[in-house]
Order: C-alpha cells, then structure tokens, then sequence
C-alpha cells in the first residue's frame, strides 16, 4: 500500500485570487482529500487488527482430534480396570506467627 499523507495548507501566492468562492474550493478539496486520507487509515487498523485478532489459517485434522479420544479411552479404561485406593491423612493446623515448613 502506498504512504498518503495529507495535505499541508498553503499560503495564498501572487497569482491566486482572494476570491471567496476560490477558497471555498480550495477548503473542499482539501476536505475530500483528508476523508481519503482517514479513509485509508480507517482500513489500515481494520486490516492490523483482523491479522491480529481474526480467524488463524490453522485447521484441526479429524486424525488429530481421534488422537485425544483415544488417549481419554485408555485413561479411562486404565481407572476402571484397577481398584480404588484412598488416602488418608490429619492435617495440623499452624500457629499464629509460624512460617510454612518447606
């Protein structure tokens, strides 16, 4: 894309005429030229942000996604298959002032 800035104002030359209605052209011009301007900065951040934040060109492949269903398959038949041990254990309450033991 190529840079546009916008227009600087210029002083009136010898040769211009101070005519109102040759500056009222003047001023819209200039005004059509900054909507262009804005115009395009407007679409520059919405291009920056939809690379940013829009949709990733990744896909998920249907054999990855088994990969995670077999993987809970086995965990699953893993806990069925062995019995249920459960621990047991009193916790002591630490004093007022006492640090942690690590």
């Amino acid at each position: 894309m190529a840079k546009f800035y916008p227009m600087t104002t210029r002083s009136h030359s010898a040769h211009e005429s101070h005519h109102p209605s040759c500056r009222c052209d003047q001023l819209e011009h200039e005004v059509a030229h900054l909507r262009t301007y804005i115009h395009q900065l407007e679409e520059q951040i919405r291009l920056s942000q939809h690379r940013r934040f829009g949709a990733s060109s990744e896909r998920s492949d249907a054999a990855q996604l088994r990969l995670f269903n077999e993987a809970e398959a086995a965990a699953v038949s893993a806990l069925d298959a062995g019995p249920v041990e459960t621990v047991t254990y009193q916790r002591h309450k630490k004093m007022p002032g006492q640090r942690d033991a690590a």
